[in-house]
């Protein structure tokens, strides 16, 4: 049996929502967020949630995940599905707090993790899945690259505004489609659109490759 086939045979899921809105999104915060763990929970997925206010609360997650989240024995595939509103300019994430953070403050948590994992050492890659259920998401593709790599393994985002329904059923969907059923990255993106009744692409699937060609 090769290594990878070794690794293979370990992989674990585990889905860390990191949560961050203010009061006049409680509501819909908590129904989202739990109506997700819900559906992840049906499907035998480890869910962990937190609440971020600030950049040093977001900072803290990370480190904390990148401490707590690798069980003995595994190799885990860590998903960390962020909920929080994106500015419309694409320049990062507000917080509730009511201060936001820029994309390159965001790879800094996400340095932190994969330093943390020992990611992107000795030619290893991050398998850091990074969801984003935020408005312009997308243009989280500006993280800085660690060590000449990408700092994710991929992106799942949107690229416009969405609306909290549809972010719901399609990210439902995607984590089904690839956790319960194995379908490959492209294909389950493609269903989100088509469940959350998008009619151009507007989530869509970012990996390391894309970036690093």
């Amino acid at each position: 049996m090769t290594d990878d086939q070794q690794i293979a045979g370990k992989l674990t899921h585990r889905v860390h929502i990191v949560e961050s809105f203010g009061e006049r999104d409680s509501e819909h915060r908590e129904n989202h967020s739990t109506s997700l763990e819900s559906g992840l929970k049906l499907i035998g997925v480890e869910v962990f949630r937190y609440t971020a206010t600030d950049p040093k609360d977001l900072a803290d997650i990370f480190t904390r995940i990148g401490k707590e989240h690798v069980p003995a024995g595994t190799v885990p595939i860590p998903y960390i599905h962020l909920f929080a509103h994106g500015y419309s300019n694409g320049s990062g994430l507000a917080l509730a707090g009511g201060n936001g953070v820029t994309w390159s403050q965001l790879g800094d948590c996400v340095r932190v993790l994969n330093e943390s994992t020992g990611s992107l050492k000795n030619g290893r890659r991050s398998l850091l899945v990074l969801c984003m259920s935020s408005c312009y998401g997308l243009q989280a593709v500006q993280m800085p690259k660690q060590n000449g790599k990408c700092p994710f393994y991929a992106l799942v985002a949107p690229s416009r505004s969405i609306g909290f329904s549809d972010s719901l059923i399609a990210f439902l969907t995607f984590y089904h489609l690839t956790i319960a059923k194995g379908e490959h990255g492209k294909r389950a993106v493609a269903a989100m659109n088509l469940a959350s009744g998008q009619t151009t692409p507007v989530f869509r699937l970012v990996t390391w490759q894309d970036l690093e060609r």
